[in-house]
């Protein structure tokens, strides 16, 4: 009569082979969450930035708001400009954006008759399928 042993060879191995597979499995699983988490991460970064600054030009708007004709970027505004000084700020603004956001478009800021500025920030970062918007309507309270 055998033994029940002799019948099990390597059940073992196999045993540990299919709990290797598991945990190959399990730890795949980790990397690609981690490498997702790094993505959104990047994504929230990016959105922080771009509120930071559409809340930094407003606040320069709103500081100045007799010179809000000065800030108008990308297109001409109907109200007039009379300070170099506003015009510089703006500039420097632009290439701030340009400079922290990723494949950043040309930064917009629409100002209409009514005195109300419009800023516009688009970015797409690598791997990213999406443009990405950030859209900040400021009504000053002079209007």
């Amino acid at each position: 009569m055998p033994v029940s042993g002799q019948r099990q060879c390597g059940s073992g191995l196999v045993e540990s082979l299919a709990g290797l597979a598991i945990l190959l499995f399990a730890i795949l699983g980790a990397i690609g969450m981690q490498a997702n988490l790094l993505r959104i991460g990047n994504q929230a970064q990016y959105r922080l930035q771009a509120g930071l600054l559409g809340q930094s030009i407003a606040g320069m708007i709103n500081v100045d708001a007799a010179n809000i004709g000065c800030y108008a970027l990308v297109s001409a505004s109907a109200i007039g400009c009379n300070s170099a000084i506003a015009q510089t700020q703006a500039q420097a603004w632009r290439s701030d954006v340009l400079a922290t956001l990723p494949n950043a478009s040309e930064p917009e800021i629409h100002i209409a008759l009514d005195r109300s500025a419009t800023i516009t920030l688009q970015w797409k970062a690598l791997k990213d399928p999406a443009l990405r918007n950030h859209v900040l309507v400021l009504q000053p309270p002079w209007n």
